[in-house]
C-alpha cells in the first residue's frame, strides 16, 4: 500500500498532481499493481501535463502488460518535449527492440550513444542490434575487446564476453571471461 506521507498529501490536497504521482508510483514500483497505478498516473497526467516521469510510467506499465505500440506512443510523445534525454532515446531502443523494429531500435540507441558517450552499456546494446538483426558478432567483439576492465557491478560486460565467445564458438575466450 501506499506509504502513509502520500495519503496524507492526497487528504489535505486531493488534487495535487504530484501526490497522484507519488501514489502511483508507491503501487507501480513497490506494490506492482498496474490495476491500481495507473488511475493514479492517468489523475497526475491531467494535473500535470507536461510532466515526463508520468507519462514514461504509464508507458513502463503498458510495456509490461504488452500494449507495446501504446508504449511507443506514449515514450515518443514524451522524447519529442525532451529530445536531449539520453534516457528516453535508451527506453526508444528497448521498445523497439521488444517489438523487433531493428531499425528503430539502431537509430535510439545511437542516439542515446550521442547523447551519453561515455555509456558503454549502450554501445554494447547497439552493437546486440547487429548480432539480433543480422547475426553479425563483429560489432559487439571489437566493443568488448576495448574495454580495458569490467567496471560493472552486475557483471553484464563479463556476461556479454562469454557469451560473445560462446556464439563465435571460441571456448578459450569462454573459459578466460
Amino acid at each position: 500500500s501506499a506509504p502513509a506521507d502520500v495519503v496524507t498529501a492526497l487528504g489535505l490536497q486531493p488534487n495535487l498532481g504530484e501526490a497522484h504521482l507519488a501514489h502511483g508510483l508507491c503501487h507501480y514500483r513497490i506494490d506492482r499493481d498496474f490495476a491500481r497505478a495507473l488511475p493514479e498516473l492517468e489523475i497526475a497526467r491531467r494535473l500535470l501535463p507536461n510532466d515526463s516521469e508520468t507519462e514514461m510510467t504509464i508507458a513502463f506499465i503498458r510495456r509490461r502488460q504488452g500494449r507495446w505500440r501504446e508504449a511507443l506512443s506514449i515514450q515518443e510523445s514524451v522524447l519529442a518535449r525532451n529530445p536531449l534525454t539520453d534516457e528516453y532515446e535508451h527506453e526508444l531502443h528497448a521498445t523497439a527492440t521488444m517489438l523487433r523494429d531493428w531499425p528503430a531500435a539502431a537509430q535510439h540507441a545511437a542516439r542515446a550513444i550521442a547523447l551519453s558517450p561515455q555509456m558503454d552499456a549502450l554501445k554494447g546494446e547497439r552493437a546486440l542490434v547487429d548480432l539480433w538483426q543480422h547475426g553479425n558478432l563483429g560489432p559487439l567483439q571489437k566493443l568488448l575487446a576495448g574495454l580495458s576492465g569490467y567496471g560493472d557491478l552486475d557483471g553484464n560486460f563479463l556476461w556479454a564476453r562469454w557469451d560473445a565467445a560462446m556464439l563465435a564458438r571460441d571456448f578459450q575466450k569462454a573459459h578466460e571471461a
